[in-house]
């Protein structure tokens, strides 16, 4: 169980979209790039 902010990690807070957002921006930068064939 993750621990945020001094609290227990709940997904309905209003701030999961922008961990989200970041989670998935950093998740591209980090990727390997593959062009050459289909995931």
């Amino acid at each position: 169980m993750m621990d945020l902010h001094g609290g227990t990690f709940d997904p309905d807070d209003a701030g999961i979209d922008r961990i989200l957002d970041n989670f998935e921006r950093l998740a591209k930068k980090w990727a390997p790039k593959v062009t050459s064939r289909p995931l």
